[in-house]
């Protein structure tokens, strides 16, 4: 719904500074429309980096024009204010970033390195990324850190690209980890993958009995 730009304002300052309304839970959709609106999202951005009492944060990338129809074009980088706040906010301790469109947009690398830095922060108990198109690099670095990390319980990737990743690199990562207690992944056709997701929970199973 379009609000003033008064009346939002007025909103998450009201959320930022009342003590009765900071929430614990943060769902955030974002459009073009609003990341035109770019003193709303600073307020946005403050409001997570603050918040003493968020734990959760729900980020779901819409790119759509304000009347539904979806775009191929896409800026995402503004958003990057909204990704640092989560990572400056130890508080934090889940974070869901989705895009609801398939790989139209490309996760870039500022925005992968604060999804990165967070995850080094050692704060996150639960972290799902999904529907982008990831590079390589960012691939890399993700499965290090899911190798090293001593804090992170749940991690969920809905991707159709990864059979060669899912293998090679996620599956000893896993293999290596001793604090993952839960794992998702989707976007898998199941038909065509069925062969595959079978040899990866066979792989995964031999090594890490605890990880469902």
């Amino acid at each position: 719904r379009k609000l003033q730009n008064l009346v939002l304002l007025g909103i998450n300052r009201n959320l930022k500074f009342n003590p009765t309304f900071q929430p614990q839970i943060f769902n955030l959709v974002l459009t073009p429309y609003l990341l035109e609106n770019e003193e709303l999202i600073n307020d946005i951005a403050e409001l997570i980096e603050y918040g003493e009492k968020l734990q959760i944060v729900s980020i779901l990338i819409n790119p759509v024009d304000e009347n539904g129809n979806e775009l191929d074009n896409f800026n995402l980088n503004i958003s990057n204010r909204i990704l640092s706040g989560v990572a400056n906010n130890k508080k934090i301790k889940a974070l869901f970033i989705q895009c609801l469109r398939e790989h139209k947009i490309v996760l870039a690398p500022e925005s992968a390195n604060l999804l990165i830095n967070k995850l080094q922060s050692e704060t996150l108990l639960a972290f799902h990324i999904g529907k982008f198109t990831l590079s390589s690099e960012f691939l890399g670095k993700l499965c290090f850190q899911i190798l090293s990390t001593r804090s992170l319980m749940f991690f969920g990737l809905d991707n159709k690209k990864i059979w060669t990743f899912l293998l090679n690199k996620l599956l000893p990562a896993l293999k290596a980890n001793t604090s993952l207690l839960a794992l998702s992944l989707t976007g898998f056709i199941m038909e065509q993958d069925k062969e595959l997701i079978k040899e990866f929970i066979e792989k995964l199973r031999e090594e890490n009995k605890m990880l469902r």
